[in-house]
């Protein structure tokens, strides 16, 4: 169906360029990277110019990095950059993955011309930029790229705060959800540092004019941090503040009528009534 598919386009867009899908190969079906390959490697497809793979949870498909791409074709990544451990996506405002994106590129960088970053939303707009800048400096590292993103979007005086509760805020965004007894819980599977990255960019926000104060890249990054505060003080249960935010996140990506899956969460009960 893809061949088919793909000389229909070239005959009424003949500069068009094709990328075939393999992500999630092999993940349902056994024998679809090693089937591929063998086809592609006996008669190259004159019908496209790109593959693109991947897979997700932290992963890259083994196959083409041991075999190479099928059929020599220049390969690109699908990068998960949206849904990685946590539901709903974006739902507790960015998701900055610096380590988990340098960890991505270190096993794939020399084979890769390129990716297409996998995007729910405007809540991983840090991750696009780095995989944006891996893919034209090979040799920049991600946190440095977070720290001209920070520079340039906000202020140089808060590059510092900013990127140390980034880096606290990554490996604290795997949780789960838990219904119970009447009451929802957000639980956070690693909560080390959380009050203090929202100590620092409670510090940095102070700093900030108030127009950077109001935009929505900020908020996103402000907004996750007081949530995974809260969340941590008030045993995983969400307070007045914590709802609050909530509300600002469903404003700021205008989905109060989308999917339960992309947004901030619904249906929460037992919200705690407002400290004194």
């Amino acid at each position: 169906m893809a061949e088919l598919e793909s000389r229909a386009y070239r005959r009424a867009f003949p500069k068009g360029k094709v990328i075939l899908s393999t992500w999630y190969f092999d993940s349902w079906i056994d024998g679809e990277w090693k089937g591929i390959t063998d086809k592609f490697n006996a008669n190259h497809p004159d019908w496209l110019d790109y593959i693109m793979t991947d897979d997700y949870g932290g992963k890259f498909p083994e196959y083409p990095l041991i075999h190479g791409t099928p059929g020599g074709l220049p390969m690109i990544s699908f990068p998960e950059i949206s849904m990685y451990v946590h539901s709903p996506w974006g739902g507790y405002g960015a998701n900055p993955l610096p380590k988990y994106l340098q960890s991505l590129w270190d096993v794939t960088k020399g084979k890769l011309s390129g990716g297409f970053p996998y995007s729910e939303g405007i809540y991983e707009d840090i991750n696009k930029v780095m995989c944006a800048q891996i893919w034209w400096d090979p040799k920049k590292p991600t946190t440095d790229t977070v720290r001209e993103y920070i520079a340039f979007w906000f202020s140089p005086d808060v590059v510092d705060d900013v990127s140390r509760a980034i880096a606290i805020m990554e490996p604290n965004l795997e949780r789960s959800r838990e219904d119970k007894d009447g009451v929802t819980r957000f639980i956070l599977t690693h909560t080390d540092g959380a009050d203090d990255a929202y100590r620092l960019v409670t510090k940095a926000d102070g700093k900030l004019p108030e127009a950077v104060r109001k935009s929505w890249r900020w908020r996103i990054i402000y907004l996750r941090a007081l949530i995974d505060s809260e969340l941590v003080k008030h045993d995983f249960r969400v307070s007045a503040k914590c709802a609050d935010a909530f509300n600002e996140l469903t404003a700021i990506y205008h989905t109060e009528n989308s999917h339960p899956a992309i947004g901030a969460p619904r249906n929460i009960s037992g919200v705690l009534p407002p400290e004194n």
